[in-house]
């Protein structure tokens, strides 16, 4: 996973954006799990979340 967090790094930087996240498909093709993400400074999160789940057909949305 951090491979994924590097390529979500490289990302957010590229178009300077305040999060990246990478979600892989699990090969049952019916959940996605964060395998990596990016935060800028002023998110405040960490890198904890990876690896939660969530299922294919649902978005995902911030505020």
């Amino acid at each position: 996973m951090v491979t994924l967090t590097n390529v979500a790094h490289l990302i957010q930087r590229r178009f300077a954006s305040d999060v990246c996240s990478v979600y892989l498909l699990e090969p049952d093709r019916s959940n996605l799990v964060l395998a990596g993400k990016e935060l800028a400074p002023i998110v405040g999160e960490s890198a904890s979340d990876l690896g939660i789940c969530g299922k294919g057909r649902e978005g995902a949305s911030g505020s």
